[in-house]
């Protein structure tokens, strides 16, 4: 589309396939070589829209599928934007590209200004950018993202390069498995001045890889502060290093009301929210979780030096790999001291809760009572309206009238327990807007039938209660055990998703033991291993294992119970080495392994690779 004469605000050109109809208006195209990499191009044009259309490249060579070249207030809507037959991996593919050039995606534009790409599916099929800008025109580059889904892009979702304005609210940026150092989006060098301000708000960001949002040497104007807020990041997969946001000598910008969940196991230096240098950051209201407990050296907060942020409260920080919160110039606070303000803690109002997730990979929350501080944000990461002391997070709770949740099992503190009568305590709490004056709480065992307690008093909204169940019957070994809540104020409860807890409690192990053979205690190896996992030990351990060939992988954690006078012993019952042997043909990377694991011992026994090639270690 070249320049077209007369075109302005209210003489515009838009080519519609008509509602629900893009996937049979379709304009396909094989791009060959630059400059005629697009298969469609705004050039240099104004006040052109294209809507309810498919457009895709079925090139093997090259493809900016399309292409914004100069020009202004263009835009693509409720289109699907295909790469199909692209090498994967390959810088020469992009979904849309916005610069000042032809042939070189880098190149910036001083002149193009207020496009907008909104409600768009992008499909990349590993295309190196889902989205590329390039300009140099400060505040006078304006170029808008809402409401678009990115999928599969390989390295980058978006590249938002050199100083220009980038509004990039309500999409979804979806990885797929190509690679795991994939990043969300990528800011780099794009500074602003004057009013002009950034806004990365309400995204969802899945299948991360390794950063959701990198903002590398690209302040907001010291006038206004950017924005990053409302957004949720989820599926780490970069386990040497990894952030949800990460601010590398990048200044003026707020962090309100986000949800990040740090699920990856990473073995070196990794943070929810990652600030290394800048100046004029604030950070507050977010909810930042490190949840995979085999994590290593991960913070929910990362902070060099203590300079770089202005304001930093109002949080909830929860690590799950250690008691570690945050890392504030090179000083580590903790779950113990972390209650104070800024630089010397986490902030005096910031919290340190289970945020009570939907689940690992929806960060909405099912628990309203974590509020924050009234920052002026009116909607979530829904839209749904904020209250006037908001929930952390970026999720707002829609408040439920009877609300009665079952929250933890406060005791046993263990899952090892003796056969026979156990008393168990339960958190409840009201979660919902009234008191609630009447309730139940019930368990079941092992698939019985209920046993259901009246609350003794009345619980004011976002009190606990604790409850005990007393007499609890344990069976020796395995007993599933649910605790629930129901009834509240006599009435069905509005929200059924936070009302049941579920654990498994053991009896401990004290004796000896068979495994294999005639009539074992335990058939094999790894039901042996779970029996110690879950109960531990309350005495010395013996386990004879039976003549015969065990093909299984076992891993033995730390064992509850355990010392030096209570250890746990697996030995061939004849003494005869060449009786027993535990081989791997599972496709697990190794045959034995010890987890944390104290005072056992591995005795007259043959420990074997087995057959499968991937197994790389025995022990």
């Amino acid at each position: 589309m070249p320049n077209i004469p007369g075109a302005n605000a209210l003489n515009t050109i838009t080519f519609d396939g008509g509602n629900g109809n893009k996937a049979t208006r379709i304009i396909s195209f094989s791009p060959s070589a630059a400059p005629n990499w697009h298969v469609v191009r705004f050039d240099a044009c104004n006040y052109v829209t294209f809507r309810n259309l498919t457009i895709q490249s079925t090139s093997s060579s090259g493809a900016w599928v399309a292409h914004f070249f100069n020009g202004s207030n263009n835009r693509i809507n409720n289109c699907t934007i295909n790469l199909t037959g692209n090498s994967i991996g390959s810088s020469n593919f992009t979904g849309v590209v916005i610069n000042g050039n032809k042939t070189n995606v880098g190149t910036v534009t001083s002149i193009g200004n207020n496009h907008l790409l909104d409600s768009n599916a992008i499909n990349l099929n590993g295309a190196y950018y889902g989205i590329f800008t390039a300009a140099s025109g400060g505040g006078s580059n304006t170029f808008k993202f809402f409401y678009n889904t990115i999928n599969n892009a390989y390295q980058y979702g978006c590249f938002f390069q050199n100083n220009h304005v980038i509004k990039f609210n309500n999409n979804t940026i979806n990885f797929g498995t190509y690679i795991t150092s994939s990043i969300g989006v990528y800011m780099p060098n794009n500074n602003l001045t004057g009013l002009n301000f950034h806004e990365i708000n309400g995204n969802k960001f899945v299948n991360v890889g390794q950063t959701g949002a990198l903002i590398s040497t690209s302040s907001g104007s010291s006038s206004v502060q950017s924005q990053l807020y409302n957004n949720m990041m989820v599926g780490f997969k970069y386990s040497s290093g990894a952030q949800g946001i990460q601010l590398q000598s990048s200044s003026n910008w707020n962090i309100y009301h986000n949800s990040i969940n740090f699920d990856i196991a990473a073995s070196s230096l990794s943070a929810c929210v990652y600030i290394n240098f800048g100046t004029g950051i604030n950070v507050q209201n977010n909810i930042l979780t490190v949840s995979n407990a085999s994590s290593n050296n991960s913070f929910p907060l990362y902070v060099n030096p203590s300079g770089a942020i202005s304001t930093l409260n109002y949080n909830n920080y929860l690590n799950a790999s250690s008691t570690n919160l945050l890392q504030i110039a090179a000083v580590n606070y903790t779950t113990a001291n972390y209650k104070a303000a800024y630089p010397t803690g986490g902030g005096a109002n910031s919290i340190n809760e289970d945020p009570l997730f939907v689940s690992s990979t929806d960060l909405h929350i099912t628990d309203g009572c974590n509020n924050g501080a009234n920052l002026g944000l009116t909607v979530d990461f829904d839209g749904n309206a904020r209250g006037s002391l908001p929930d952390i997070g970026a999720d707002e709770i829609v408040a439920s009238v009877d609300n009665l949740a079952m929250v933890a099992i406060v005791s046993p503190i263990t899952n090892s327990v003796s056969a026979g009568p156990v008393n168990i305590t339960v958190r409840i709490k009201n979660q919902g807007s009234n008191t609630v004056n009447t309730g139940n709480v019930s368990y079941i065992l092992n698939g019985g039938s209920p046993v259901t307690i009246s609350i003794p008093s009345s619980i004011a909204p976002c009190d606990t209660m604790t409850v005990t169940f007393t007499g609890v019957m344990m069976s020796t070994g395995t007993n599933n055990f649910t605790a629930f809540t129901s009834q509240p104020n006599g009435n069905t409860d509005t929200y059924f998703g936070n009302d049941t807890i579920k654990t498994t409690y053991c009896t401990s192990l004290n004796g000896t033991y068979t495994i294999g053979g005639a009539s074992p205690d335990y058939a094999n190896f790894n039901a042996a291993v779970a029996a110690l996992n879950c109960g531990g030990v309350s005495g010395k351990v013996i386990f004879n294992v039976r003549a015969g060939t065990y093909n299984e992988a076992i891993q033995i954690n730390s064992i509850y119970g355990s010392n030096d006078t209570n250890t746990v012993t697996f030995q061939s019952e004849s003494g005869i080495p060449s009786s027993v042997t535990l081989q791997n043909n599972t496709g697990t990377a190794f045959t034995l392994k010890i987890f944390n694991g104290d005072n056992i011992i591995i005795r007259n026994m043959k420990i074997a690779a087995g057959n499968n090639p991937t197994t790389r270690c025995r022990l």
